[in-house]
């Protein structure tokens, strides 16, 4: 099991947590193998790979890492850059075995200099031969000593439930622009909602998204009228949108998405997904329908951060499956049920979702609805779009 220690409101975080020791890989496959450029540039070099296996499961790899240098006391890791020579250290205990290059000589190594993370999609087997699909967080040293770690907020997804015997890591989901935090994740961490306000169709005609309630009936461009599973609210007052400006919603303005929607205003929030059909989507990414985090249109005209807005309560609304729902005319996703979201709505609502969708807590991959494009995609689309209709 890996888990962070807690930190309490407006105190130093633990620099102490758990990890497993993956392994030492050659040079080619460091994720971060040139300063002078900001992130884990290599990261897809391990996309692929296997750690661990029959005979050397990675259950016995598991160790305690404690921060021993945090140049900048910020609360997060940090490797050298070129204008940057600092670079924070760590320690585990018990050491880990590191082969020595050219020889048949193995040394038991216990200090290491940060370098790089990047999180990953991965397949992990159990000991007991089961399998699930989860999304972990690696860090390396200098020399490319690999690590498996808590994810930001210090949830390990598909990890805990057993001992773990191998996994092989799948394509990188983002870098963390080099970065680690040990500290709990913002508890204001993004993601995809409603604002109220905004009107969904339903079988009932347009209803406000927090005036619905679950079993209503709502309606959705794949499989018609859906019942509403669970809806959970946020509010964000104006100290909470001062403290965490990337939770501001996006505005898209009427008829920014082209032939006339949304039909007014919509407010999202900056990682809820709208779907962009068109042949650009088709022939840059192979599909003619995708789905672009609102924060990737800003800067298309009528799509901006909603600056003039001092408090704001999000919805999230849930079906069976990721739906396709109409909102202000507009298509937009209903919430999705990824890792990453189950982790930042909050460890109540998550008890609430898996109580509802147990077969997510044993590491059961969610379907998207539509291919979802990462953030560098989803601009290059919007460039790519200029004046023609997203949808």
């Amino acid at each position: 099991m890996m888990t962070f220690s807690s930190c309490p409101p407006k105190q130093p975080c633990d620099t102490s947590f758990k990890a497993i020791y993956l392994g030492d890989v050659h040079e080619d496959q460091y994720i971060d193998r040139f300063e002078f450029i900001l992130g884990s540039e290599n990261a897809g070099s391990l996309t692929g790979t296997t750690f661990g296996g029959k005979g050397d499961a990675l259950a016995g790899h598991i160790v305690d890492i404690n921060v021993t240098r945090d140049v900048n006391r910020d609360g997060s890791f940090e490797g050298e850059q070129f204008w940057n020579a600092a670079t924070d250290t760590f320690s585990t205990n018990p050491p880990v075995k590191v082969p020595v290059r050219g020889t048949n000589i193995v040394k038991e190594v216990s200090t290491f200099n940060y370098d790089g993370t990047s999180m990953y999609t991965a397949k992990v087997t159990y000991t007991d031969g089961t399998t699930g699909d989860v999304r972990v967080t690696v860090i390396q040293d200098d020399l490319g000593r690999t690590f498996m770690v808590p994810n930001e907020n210090g949830t390990s997804g598909g990890l805990l439930p057993q001992p773990i015997q191998s996994i092989t890591l799948g394509c990188p989901i983002r870098d963390c622009d080099n970065d680690y935090h040990w500290c709990p994740a913002d508890p204001h961490e993004p993601v995809p909602c409603f604002a109220a306000g905004v009107r969904l169709m339903t079988a009932k005609g347009q209803r406000p998204v927090e005036k619905l309630s679950v079993g209503d009936l709502v309606e959705t461009a794949d499989n018609g009228l859906q019942p509403v599973r669970w809806i959970g609210t946020r509010r964000l007052d104006a100290i909470d949108l001062a403290a965490a400006p990337k939770l501001r919603p996006v505005r898209i303005a009427k008829g920014a998405l082209g032939a006339g929607l949304p039909r007014r205003d919509l407010l999202v929030s900056p990682q809820h997904r709208m779907l962009v059909r068109s042949d650009v989507a088709q022939k840059m990414f192979g599909a003619s329908e995708v789905l672009v985090a609102a924060r990737h249109l800003i800067g298309l005209e009528g799509v901006s951060v909603a600056d003039d807005v001092t408090e704001i309560t999000y919805v999230h609304i849930l079906f069976d499956r990721h739906e396709i729902v109409f909102a202000e005319g507009a298509q937009s996703e209903s919430l999705f049920t990824g890792a990453e979201a189950l982790e930042a709505v909050g460890q109540a609502a998550r008890a609430e979702i898996l109580a509802l969708f147990p077969e997510l807590a044993d590491g059961a991959a969610a379907q998207g609805a539509r291919p979802f494009l990462t953030g560098r995609q989803g601009r290059a689309l919007a460039v790519q779009h200029g004046g023609i209709a997203l949808q």
